[in-house]
């Protein structure tokens, strides 16, 4: 008796492991005319086929050109869904065996022969491990969680085996253009212990997703799972309370382009295995939780969506794991993030190495790929997070080098961003030049001859000139007397020497004699010729007063604006070479500036070195 029910066993379970799963089969239309006259609240459907079909679903034909806005071919109102919605391994299909023909007029746009298109969802939608899935130009007024758990592959039915129209191991999500006004959540894990797990091509575009009722930090208005398959998330714009999180690996691509991520924190977890990456042009109102496992040298990561600041998901929960339960459980999960982010991030030593360790998996990337402009934006970021690190370190332990190290980082960052920006330490180091060119443009030194009298000679020449009776030329040739008449003793020396030796002598001295002279000859000769006065001023008829007096002025302007050049001049010509050389040994100015030159002198070492 007993084997006789053994063998009923065996025979009962070889009959249930190889009978198939009965589908039922309906229309697009004949769906929704079931949900339309559900009695119950929610809608169940499972193991089913939805197949297209031309004489009924013609309004359920959408075209669609990726990035563009889904058009229906035939316009109608707005489907009205007032049940809870629940689909278990529901297929959404086109019948390919009734051979549609392609509407006229379409162009390259590609065509969805059965997408849930002009939909009002007033209830929650649940679907678990279904095909092909489209939703267009909908609105969501619940949350929507789609779902594959990578049960072990289901037996493909005869029709679609018919068909070809399924691969049963690989299915699509296309959601775009529609309105979430509660969470969506599209989850896909990769079963190890199956042999070929599902892969899912997920697309994800254009929607508004607003989630204002959440207020758990770590539930958020998107939740994206992948991987396994394709992901594309582009052009979103996502809203709301809680934490917004895309993860994914193991991908053959994936694209996170041009959305605007404005929930209250945003996590992005690039796993291991990816092939292609573009994560790129996304905007992060409230920063970014982010997390990389692995990049390829192919995958592209703009910094400038990272400006607003991010942190490390991994050493985040690495803090939280410190964190002991009780108190764990009595404070609100967001007052971690902000204490997080102020502080934590650069007191603890182990988050601060995860940190660290984010940032320079960045600056990695782009080094290795020669974007110098994106790895100096990385490496400025790391260095400041560092002078942060720096600063706690002081004030946690006052010292002369903690001190140091802490302002040392400060300087650099304001003097050349460190390292990365060098003509930001040029101008830096003019600025010092000019500072100091301005102390020493109030003060003599033994490079300006006249120093501070050289106005006022301009001015003693002017008044002599005015009132006597000798042409300008005259009071100019006055002025260089004192140096005239050592070349005329030279001159003298000449001629008296005419006999007395070589010729050779006597004959190469005079040319040299009058070319040493002849700047001031040609000098006086131009002032000869432009003397408007010829005689005193006071002599003067009172109708040539006003304009002889206006070119008066205005030379003795030209002059005096010469002077305050050369007298700025030579301020800044000794600064620079304080700076650089520290007057070569010799400092050539008296008195206080003699002691800022020293500090000039210091200031210059140690900035050039640092730039050297």
């Amino acid at each position: 008796m007993k084997k006789f029910l053994l063998l009923l066993a065996v025979l009962f379970s070889i009959q249930s492991f190889s009978q198939e799963i009965k589908y039922k089969e309906y229309s697009y239309s004949q769906l929704f005319n079931m949900i339309e006259n559900e009695k119950d609240t929610i809608f169940k459907l499972e193991n089913a086929l939805i197949l297209f079909n031309i004489k009924t679903d013609s309004s359920f034909i959408v075209k669609s050109n990726y990035l563009e806005k889904p058009v229906a071919i035939k316009k109608s109102d707005s489907i009205i869904v007032n049940k809870r919605l629940e689909f278990d391994n529901v297929y959404f299909l086109q019948d390919m065996l009734n051979r549609i023909k392609q509407p006229t007029g379409i162009g390259l746009a590609a065509i969805d022969y059965g997408a849930l298109h002009n939909i009002v969802f007033n209830k929650p939608v649940r679907i678990y491990n279904s095909y092909d899935i489209r939703m267009y130009n909908s609105t969501f007024k619940e949350d929507v969680s789609i779902r594959f758990d990578n049960r072990e592959p289901i037996v493909t039915p005869n029709k679609l085996k018919k068909t070809g129209g399924i691969n049963n191991n690989r299915t699509s999500v296309a959601i775009s253009f529609n309105e979430f006004k509660n969470r969506v959540s599209v989850t896909n894990f990769n079963n190890l212990e199956i042999e070929n797990p599902r892969t899912v091509y997920l697309f994800i575009i254009s929607n508004v997703i607003n989630s204002i009722d959440n207020k758990n930090l770590f539930s958020g208005p998107i939740n994206i799972r992948n991987s396994k398959g394709n992901t594309e998330i582009h052009k979103n714009k996502i809203t709301g309370n809680g934490t917004s999180t895309i993860s994914f690996e193991n991908q053959q691509s994936v694209t996170i382009s041009g959305n605007e991520f404005l929930s209250r924190m945003n996590r992005i977890l690039i796993g291991d295995k990816n092939e292609g990456l573009v994560f790129s042009k996304n905007k992060f109102s409230d920063g970014l939780a982010l997390s990389i496992k692995n990049l390829n040298p192919s995958d592209i990561i703009s910094w400038n969506q990272l400006k607003n600041g991010f942190t490390s998901s991994d050493a985040f929960f690495t803090f939280t794991d410190l964190i002991p339960d009780e108190e764990y459980n009595l404070i609100a999960p967001d007052s971690y993030r902000v204490k997080y982010r102020d502080s934590v991030r650069y007191k603890n030593p182990e988050v601060y190495a995860g940190e660290t360790a984010l940032k320079g998996v960045l600056y990695r990337h782009y080094r290795n790929n020669f974007d110098m402009v994106n790895a100096n934006l990385a490496y400025i970021d790391l260095k400041d997070f560092e002078t942060k690190r720096l600063e706690y370190l002081y004030d946690a332990n006052p010292s002369f080098d903690t001190y140091f190290q802490w302002k040392v980082n400060q300087f650099l960052k304001l003097f050349s961003n460190y390292g990365t920006k060098p003509s930001k330490a040029i101008t830096f180091s003019v600025y010092i030049i000019l500072l100091f060119a301005l102390f020493y443009l109030f003060f003599p030194n033994s490079w300006d001859r006249h120093g501070r009298n050289r106005i006022l000679d301009r001015y003693s020449f002017f008044l002599k000139y005015m009132n006597k009776q000798a042409g300008i030329h005259e009071e100019y040739l006055e002025g260089q007397q004192e140096e005239l008449m050592d070349y005329d003793e030279y001159r003298k020396l000449i001629e008296t020497s005419h006999k007395k030796v070589p010729k050779f002598f006597t004959s190469t001295a005079m040319p040299i004699y009058k070319w040493a002279i002849s700047g001031t000859k040609l000098s006086a000769g131009f002032l000869k010729r432009i003397d408007i006065m010829k005689g005193m001023w006071s002599d003067l008829p009172q109708h040539k007063r006003l304009w002889k007096s206006t070119l008066l002025i205005s030379a003795f302007l030209i002059a005096i604006l010469y002077d305050v050049f050369i007298k700025v001049l030579n301020a800044i010509m000794l600064s620079i070479n304080t700076f650089t050389t520290l007057g070569f040994g010799e400092i050539p100015i008296k008195g206080l500036p003699r002691y800022l030159a020293i500090i000039q002198g210091f200031i210059g070492w140690f900035m050039l070195t640092i730039f050297s």
